[in-house]
């Protein structure tokens, strides 16, 4: 009779075993549903990713046009100037007048390197007294971003 009891409770702690893995089969197929949604927005988000990088180089390409153009704006527009000066035409102080109206003009074409948040982090980094080593390094982030953009002019 012990026997008995004893067997049937083995029997009905197989069956909830059995239950359990059931349950856990629904678990892994659920988790492995999660898994495949994210693989789907893992590809998504490195899709995107792709396209900004694109449209990044196609802005420094911009950039980088609107930069030389600007240049060489600066240039034919001085040259003339000179030429003008050399010829009689104008006046040595019109010409200088005529070259600094020139480049004040000019220098609202100049981009500014950093975003808002970039300035903002800036001035508050800068006024650390003691700097994490992980505040330091954005600070460096934004100083060789600063450095590494190119200058279209340097004014007196």
């Amino acid at each position: 009779m012990k026997f008995e009891n004893i067997d049937k409770r083995f029997e009905q702690i197989n069956e909830r075993f059995k239950e359990i893995e059931v349950r856990f089969d629904q678990v892994d197929q659920k988790f492995e549903g999660v898994d495949k949604r994210f693989g789907g927005i893992e590809g998504r988000l490195k899709r995107i990713e792709e396209k900004l990088i694109e449209h990044d180089l196609r802005f420094d390409k911009i950039e980088s046009f609107l930069s030389r153009l600007i240049m060489a704006i600066r240039s034919v527009n001085e040259f003339t100037i000179d030429i003008l000066g050399y010829e009689g035409v104008l006046k040595r102080e019109a010409i200088d007048l005529i070259k600094k109206e020139t480049k004040r003009v000019l220098s609202f074409a100049v981009l500014n390197p950093l975003t808002k948040y970039e300035k903002k982090r800036l001035k508050e980094l800068l006024q650390k007294d003691e700097p994490t080593l992980e505040e330091a390094e954005e600070l460096y982030e934004i100083a060789d971003k600063i450095l590494k953009e190119p200058l279209l002019f340097k004014f007196n």
